[in-house]
């Protein structure tokens, strides 16, 4: 069961919509992110990319490279929200 909390705070919601299209490293979400609305600080989105994958909303992967990269993905938990929440903006 997903916190109600995790999804209220500003961002969450645009960091989930912002993984729809696929895997995303940490720049490109930010960048996907701001471009709907203000600018987003790296150390809150950060914040929110830890906060939805303790709630398992996102998978956050490790690649092995020089320097390490990390790609970010929605799990099956994640996309039920986002339908839940755009069923839900619909009424």
């Amino acid at each position: 069961m997903v916190k109600i909390d995790a999804l209220s705070k500003k961002w969450s919601l645009d960091v989930l919509h912002a993984l729809k299209g696929g895997s995303k490293r940490f720049n490109e979400i930010g960048k996907t992110v701001s471009s709907t609305k203000k600018k987003i600080s790296s150390r809150l989105l950060a914040d929110r990319l830890n906060e939805l994958e303790e709630e398992g909303l996102i998978l956050r992967e490790i690649i092995n490279s020089r320097p390490p990269k990390a790609e970010y993905t929605l799990t099956k938990k994640g996309e039920m929200a986002i339908e839940l929440t755009n069923k839900l903006s619909g009424l």
